[in-house]
């Protein structure tokens, strides 16, 4: 993250989740939407996917490369090993 300035920070959590805490500039798209809100991400960005745990952003994952997104990352512990592991979080 810290190579990459440009990166999306995408948030597939539910919005309650979200605004209880999350990573610093992230978008929050609940991963149940995002194959009808593809229109608010380009497939030129960098996209960094994140959830609780892993689990709904692998989901998200797929759903983005099916759709053609090619610069995809995947957070695969989520925000709780990022919040465990000391890293900022802001509500």
């Amino acid at each position: 993250m810290e190579q990459k300035t440009d990166l999306v920070i995408l948030d597939v959590r539910t919005v309650g989740e979200f605004d209880e805490g999350h990573i610093m500039d992230a978008i929050n798209i609940p991963v149940g939407e995002i194959a009808d809100r593809l229109d608010e991400l380009t497939k030129e960005d960098d996209l960094l996917v994140y959830c609780r745990t892993g689990n709904r952003s692998g989901s998200a994952v797929s759903i983005l490369s099916d759709a053609g997104y090619t610069k995809v990352y995947h957070m695969h512990e989520g925000i709780s090993v990022w919040i465990q592991q000391g890293h900022p979080v802001v509500q």
